[in-house]
This record gives structure tokens, sequence and C-alpha cells, in this order.
């Protein structure tokens, strides 16, 4: 799913890439913007930021 984000596909594009619905799509997502600790309003965009938290986490950063 965050490759998908990464690409900006939208939720409708990301359900189609993965055969899911649009509503388990944002579940999925706001699942994973929870875990990373990413709120809604925050002046960077949440898709960039949650894609960016789990490249670092990939290659060991903090």
């Amino acid at each position: 799913m965050l490759e998908a984000m990464a690409e900006r596909l939208s939720n409708q594009g990301i359900g189609e890439r993965l055969f899911v619905s649009v509503s388990s799509v944002e579940k999925a997502i706001s699942s994973i913007f929870d875990k990373l600790g990413l709120q809604a309003g925050e002046t960077t965009s949440r898709g960039v930021a949650a894609v960016l938290a789990c490249l670092s986490r990939e290659r060991g950063e903090k």
C-alpha cells in the first residue's frame, strides 16, 4: 500500500490495484497514519511523511 501511496495513486486507484474496496484502503491508510503518529492537519502531507518514515525505518534510521 505504501508503494501505491508513494506513486500518489488515489484511494480508488490503490483499491483497484490491490483488489480491495475504497473503504478498506481508507481504513488501512488511517491505521498506517495512526501507527506512525501522523495527525491530520499537519503541514506536511501525511502520505509523503508515512512513506518517508517507513523508508527510514527500513534503512535503520531514526
